[in-house]
């Protein structure tokens, strides 16, 4: 996995900032596959071609960008907590975080949730990615008969002719012939515990496909099921969290090819420990 860090940091580059000059180029990303290729969300709404909420303004945003086409490949966003506000899951399922946040151990204020975690059009060749923006498989049915042209052109799904078709983009960047999307994924979930240390966060929740809580589970990275799952149309979303601390050390010992990835050859493991470890001692202190 070494030789994977050091060729996206030769490759890639991880652009993390609060809204400013590359929100704009987050959101046009974030509309042409939500909005376009997988038809998550309704174009209508946003006649600029740029997929926003109100969540944007309190959040941190990522956009990995391959330095020598200049392609945006992936965006992330993680969602900070102000003041009590509830975070983004809360507004659909806050029954199920009522114990996470009655819980002294959990602070509202080191707990953020990462959101809009997904991958650009060349990451997401096959068939079954295409139709997810993580490139996790389907979860819909649909009619392989009802197929774009060689254009994408229409609302139609891509055709297997599409499926096999390989950008030249993609190809280049490719290290040594191998298929790529497992590790920017991997690049997404670095560059989320990045913003995490920065804003010294110590729990994630969310609300997943569960075919990616199942892809990041195989990589090591266990998320804990909160209640039941969410249905957004036919689609279903589990809300689910993760204890930063108790991840990375799972990783660490069982997984370290992937611990040297995400956290950028224990550097972000460090960090984490070193204002975790504060943050318990401190609720301890306040306990006694």
């Amino acid at each position: 996995m070494n030789d994977l860090c050091s060729f996206f940091e030769e490759h890639f580059q991880v652009i993390i900032e609060f809204p400013g000059p590359m929100l704009e180029h987050t959101q046009r990303l974030r509309f042409r596959v939500y909005c376009i290729e997988t038809r998550f969300e309704d174009p209508s709404k946003y006649p600029d071609g740029r997929e926003r909420d109100r969540y944007d303004n309190r959040s941190m945003h990522c956009l990995v960008r391959h330095k020598h086409t200049g392609i945006d490949v992936g965006t992330v966003r993680l969602v900070l907590p102000h003041n009590e506000d509830p975070l983004p899951i809360e507004a659909k399922c806050r029954p199920c975080f009522v114990d996470l946040f009655n819980d002294p151990s959990v602070a509202r204020a080191s707990t953020a949730e990462p959101s809009r975690l997904l991958l650009a059009q060349q990451f997401r060749r096959r068939h079954s990615e295409f139709l997810s923006p993580t490139a996790t498989g389907p979860e819909v049915q649909y009619d392989r008969r009802l197929v774009r042209d060689r254009r994408g052109q229409g609302n139609k799904h891509v055709s297997p002719m599409f499926e096999r078709r390989h950008s030249m983009e993609t190809r280049r960047m490719r290290p040594q012939g191998r298929r790529i999307l497992p590790h920017v994924f991997l690049i997404l979930i670095r560059a989320t515990l990045e913003m995490s240390v920065m804003h010294r966060i110590e729990h994630w929740v969310a609300a997943m496909e569960p075919a990616l809580l199942r892809k990041l589970s195989r990589l090591g990275i266990n998320f804990v099921p909160v209640g039941a799952p969410l249905f957004y149309g036919s689609r279903s979303r589990q809300p689910c969290r993760v204890h930063l601390p108790t991840m990375l050390n799972h990783l660490e010992t069982y997984r370290t090819d992937v611990w040297e990835m995400i956290t950028d050859r224990g550097r972000l493991h460090e960090g984490v420990k070193r204002y975790a470890v504060r943050q318990n001692w401190r609720a301890d202190a306040e306990a006694g």
